[in-house]
């Protein structure tokens, strides 16, 4: 699958105006084009909050890439995973070779308690940007590049 390189290129356009417009984020080449963006915007923290790492989104080759950028400039990467992964993923490969180097990686899996039943996933980066997918069945998501007060409610 290939991101939507419309679609990125409109949310960044939208970040460097630091607009707080949400967008629509409803497919999976939408929701990689926006994690390809949120790695390699990131100045200090993104995290990311699933059932599960869609593999659709999450091994496509620019995330990646993103990621791989994100690494380097050891920005905290915290991934919070509802339930233990069947497969290992390119990405979540990379991500526990990242933490078992002591980098700013920190990865949860098979999580308890009431966030084990959380029907939201979510994402955000510093203190502006976030996805949020209310439907998981439907891939139903908003995004937007500068909304501070939703990502202090994620936070």
């Amino acid at each position: 699958m290939e991101p939507d390189l419309t679609y990125r290129l409109a949310f960044e356009r939208l970040w460097d105006e630091r607009s707080s417009q949400p967008v629509s984020n409803g497919k999976p080449e939408h929701a990689a084009a926006l994690l390809a963006v949120f790695f390699t915007r990131a100045a200090s923290r993104v995290v990311v909050f699933c059932k599960e790492l869609n593999k659709h989104v999450y091994d496509d080759d620019e995330v990646l890439k993103a990621l791989d950028g994100a690494l380097s400039r050891n920005v905290r990467i915290e991934i919070l995973v509802q339930t233990e992964p069947t497969t290992d993923s390119r990405f979540l490969a990379r991500i526990k070779d990242a933490q078992s180097q002591s980098k700013n990686v920190f990865l949860y899996t098979g999580l308890t308690g009431a966030v084990r039943n959380f029907e939201v996933n979510f994402a955000y980066v510093d203190d502006h940007a976030y996805r949020v997918e209310i439907d998981r069945e439907k891939m139903e998501a908003v995004a937007a590049a500068w909304g501070q007060a939703t990502v202090s409610l994620l936070d």
